[in-house]
């Protein structure tokens, strides 16, 4: 960035902004220029530029409601390739080939997958190369791929530190798997984090937050933190994984001390526990399916177990909230399978030990579990948006190098 002027740093902010407005929808020059508070020339210059790289189209194709005039509409150009979001977070694989609007194309699922091994990529692969085959796809090229995987992901190369889905007798590195296969750029991110990008771009987040938590409650559970809009990284780019704990020991097991968010997992060992019946393992699978219908039926030992974990996570949400003046939390995953009154127990467990009033607003996740998919699909199209901003602002000033800044980066 030291070699550009600073007229031209603005210009690549332009750009960006151009292309967010863009994955909303279709707009005219003139709305663009009003969203943008530059002149109708300035932005016009930009859009020609773009249009010269193929990033985006113009058309004139919807008539203006102003009497003879048919205004000139900007798009992004999806005629010419596709993402990919490949999203490790459930037991079933979910592989997607969506549009640069996040607009699913079409998808497919590799179930059962406990472990990620070297075959479970081959097979992915596999699934990649069958769905750019499909008439939907209309031979469109492959731009980019995002992965989202649960555990500690480093954040420069994209090594799996830690992860559930992995054993100790299995070394894998996705990204680098499927750069080689496709020839494409890849990132890989942890599946909470990317979850947050999903709720800040299209979810529960209002458009205006500045501070707030996303809160995944599955069969385990995670967090990530918004600061000042953006996501926070933490310290080493870990951000966004809680520990696994094995709830054996009788001070956890019968307090409500938690250092984590009390999951599904934990809900079924506590209604294990009060059955006399042997405990699942942190790596064991539990169905999801049948806990949730036991509480619906009114299963004494599983209504219990869900209320005790609205009161844990009542007092774990409460100090975050508190502690980081947080204005919003979302709250995500197979929680909300029990419904909305799963909420209310933590609203109303706040209100028992609260000394003052909360002024966090704690937000249901509207997006089904799917966090993860379309957050790396709108991070595979970021991926594509950067490399193209890069590729021809280094043919503008015949650089030899360029790089854009981690300002520019959601995640």
């Amino acid at each position: 960035m030291e070699k550009l002027e600073k007229r031209n740093k603005i210009r690549i902010s332009y750009q960006f902004e151009i292309l967010n407005l863009l994955r909303k929808g279709k707009r005219t020059i003139t709305e663009l220029a009003d969203s943008l508070k530059i002149s109708f020339t300035a932005i016009s210059h930009i859009v020609e530029e773009l249009e010269g790289e193929r990033i985006i189209k113009t058309s004139n194709k919807n008539k203006s409601t102003k009497r003879g005039r048919y205004p000139a509409y900007v798009e992004l150009n999806c005629d010419d390739g596709v993402v990919c979001s490949i999203d490790f977070s459930f037991l079933d694989v979910r592989v997607v080939i969506a549009s640069l609007q996040s607009e699913i194309i079409v998808e497919g699922t590799i179930p059962g997958v406990k472990y990620l091994t070297k075959e479970t990529l081959g097979q992915v692969e596999a699934c990649i190369k069958d769905l750019l085959k499909r008439p939907e796809v209309n031979n469109r090229k492959l731009l980019s791929i995002c992965i989202a995987c649960p555990g500690l992901i480093r954040p420069k190369n994209y090594e799996i530190v830690f992860s559930r889905r992995l054993n100790n007798s299995n070394i894998i590195h996705p990204v680098l798997y499927f750069a080689n296969a496709f020839n494409v750029s890849v990132e890989m991110h942890n599946d909470v984090r990317i979850g947050c990008l999903a709720e800040l771009k299209v979810g529960a987040f209002p458009k205006t937050l500045n501070n707030g938590l996303f809160i995944y409650i599955g069969v385990y559970s995670g967090l990530a933190i918004v600061i000042n809009g953006k996501i926070y990284q933490g310290s080493n780019g870990f951000s966004g994984e809680t520990p696994v704990y094995v709830w054996d020991d009788d001070f956890v097991a019968n307090s409500r001390w938690n250092s984590r968010f009390f999951s599904l997992l934990e809900i079924e060992r506590s209604i294990k526990r009060n059955k006399n019946m042997p405990l699942p393992g942190p790596d064991e699978l539990i169905n999801v399916k049948q806990l949730i219908e036991d509480y619906k039926k009114g299963d004494k030992e599983t209504v219990a177990a869900v209320e005790e974990s609205a009161k844990r996570n009542a007092i774990t949400i409460f100090g975050l909230a508190t502690i980081l003046d947080i204005d919003h939390i979302v709250i995500g995953g197979e929680i909300l399978e029990i419904g909305s009154q799963y909420l209310d127990l933590i609203r109303k467990g706040i209100d028992e030990f609260s000394t003052s009033e909360i002024r966090t607003r704690i937000l249901a996740s509207g997006l089904n579990n799917e966090h993860s998919t379309i957050g790396s699909c709108h991070q595979a199209t970021s991926i594509y948006f950067l490399e193209a901003i890069e590729a021809f602002t280094k043919k503008r000033f015949n650089l030899s190098e360029f790089s854009l800044g981690e300002e520019y980066r959601d995640i």
